[in-house]
């Protein structure tokens, strides 16, 4: 759907009717407005949008309100990691402060986690060291 002069969510109201339609391109058209928002998440497995090069990207928030009301999305012009999903998400329901708020959250869970995989990893390591030693032990006594 590239390159058609499509303007708005009304020229593309029949996308929404596409039932197993996961990707569209939409690049390079006239669309601007937000209700293209509303068309594109009535479509119920839209999860791929190619939308660059239209006057809407031009709108304040515009990713972040299409990211916040499509929870299937997983690329916009580019990957919609989790991280930005919960900061859009947070955004919408609470504003900039809340943005914030849910990105450190975020970083903190993301540092915990890898605190604890390093720690599973140093036991994991111990108790394989102890394994081995136990082996040759094993190996020694009974040569």
């Amino acid at each position: 759907m590239s390159k058609n002069f499509l303007e708005n969510g009304d020229s593309i109201k029949e996308i929404t009717l596409c039932l197993t339609l996961n990707t569209v391109d939409l690049s390079h058209n006239d669309i601007d407005g937000d209700d293209i928002i509303v068309t594109l998440s009535a479509a119920p497995a839209l999860v791929s949008i190619n939308i660059v090069g239209n006057p809407v990207m031009n709108t304040p928030q515009f990713r972040k309100k299409a990211i916040s009301r499509m929870p299937r999305l997983a690329y916009m012009d580019r990957p919609v990691f989790e991280a930005e999903r919960l900061a859009a998400e947070a955004w919408a329901t609470g504003g900039r402060e809340a943005e914030l708020m849910a990105r450190e959250k975020w970083r903190i869970d993301q540092q915990n986690k890898a605190k604890e995989e390093r720690r599973v990893f140093r036991e994991w390591k111990a108790a394989k060291v102890e394994e081995r030693r136990k082996q040759i032990a094993d190996a020694q006594a009974t040569a």
